[in-house]
């Protein structure tokens, strides 16, 4: 073998430890690095909704009485915890019958989105959000309206429920 050959071999030899030996003290390096501990938080999401309790909303088609209002308050506290998340929310409407023809239902004057069964209406609305940490409370009022002209007689709408859905966005 020449001293040209060798001299080769030695080079490949030195740089391929050279290789091996940084590689080696970047992996204890890195092992000895993943260490410690830490605690994760959880913030709170914390949504309620608060109203009188009612059997029904009468329309009495037959007087001029053609509207039945229900008051809610919807929060973001509850037993002292506040939501630690912004949030948005819609309120669903569930109604264990579909309203007959000629009553339209609104929250704050807001229409809703009425499924296809006709028995459940979601209503939303930009400003109906919470900000992280802060307590607060929106009232809203559901409304029952009829138009005299296509109802005449007395109507109860019962079993109604109201589902809050929230979502967080920050």
């Amino acid at each position: 073998m020449s001293a040209h050959m060798i001299k080769k071999i030695r080079i490949v030899v030195v740089l391929m430890l050279s290789f091996v030996l940084i590689l080696g003290v970047t992996w204890s390096q890195y092992c000895s690095e993943i260490s410690g501990s830490d605690t994760a938080y959880v913030a709170a999401f914390v949504v309620d909704a608060v109203g009188d309790s009612v059997d029904s909303l009468e329309i009495d088609g037959s007087s001029s009485k053609n509207t039945a209002a229900y008051d809610f308050t919807i929060l973001n506290e509850t037993n002292g915890v506040t939501s630690g998340v912004s949030m948005v929310y819609s309120v669903e409407l569930v109604l264990s019958e579909e309203l007959p023809e000629g009553i339209v239902v609104r929250i704050d004057g807001i229409s809703g989105e009425k499924s296809d069964d006709g028995l459940s209406y979601v209503f939303s609305d930009d400003t109906w959000c919470f900000d992280a940490g802060s307590t607060e409370e929106h009232d809203h009022t559901l409304v029952f309206t009829a138009d005299l002209s296509m109802i005449s007689s007395s109507i109860d709408i019962s079993d109604i429920s109201i589902n809050i859905l929230a979502e967080q966005v920050d």
